[in-house]
């Protein structure tokens, strides 16, 4: 492996890399039929929020089991899907998120989270972010955002502030 691999991925991850080769640490994908590209998937209709501007109108928890999870991911990779927004309602609060996002980072997608933010705190979404990295793109930044579109009203189970682009995890 290239010494500026080794250090960049020294100084990103922490991960040592100097010992293993290119083909333990990289997975390089066959194109698709459609070449390669990008889908966006609503893992369930769900959501934590009561936004008055959401199209999701009643928000019942739907959404594939996760061996559906798994046979939709296995199509996608096969269509040449390399970079895969998870969004929803809300993904973070799916009960199979954890499995289905660690399945497509397994499937060698570039998996971007569109969340709200409410659940970034919990445990076992941080553990899961850090172990494989992304960017969450969150769609409320801040309480006092939610507040002025939606009122106190707010229909939210549990809340916690959304970090923003600048304090958010950092991507790889």
């Amino acid at each position: 492996m290239p010494e500026w691999l080794v250090d960049a991925v020294r100084a990103q991850w922490h991960m040592d890399m100097a010992d293993r080769s290119v083909g333990e640490v990289i997975l390089v994908r066959d194109a698709g039929p459609y070449e390669f590209s990008r889908a966006t998937w609503e893992l369930n209709l769900g959501c934590d929020y009561d936004c008055i501007m959401c199209y999701l109108g009643e928000k019942r928890f739907e959404g594939l089991d996760m061996a559906g999870k798994r046979k939709l991911l296995a199509v996608m990779r096969d269509a040449g899907v390399i970079w895969l927004q998870m969004t929803g309602g809300e993904p973070l609060i799916d009960p199979d998120f954890p499995e289905a996002y660690q399945h497509a980072y397994e499937l060698g997608m570039i998996v971007e989270i569109l969340s709200n933010g409410s659940r970034l705190h919990k445990d076992h979404v941080l553990r899961l972010l850090v172990a494989n990295p992304v960017q969450p793109q969150p769609t409320h930044t801040d309480e006092d955002r939610y507040v002025r579109e939606n009122g106190d009203q707010a229909g939210r189970h549990e809340h916690a502030t959304a970090p923003s682009a600048s304090n958010g995890p950092a991507s790889g």
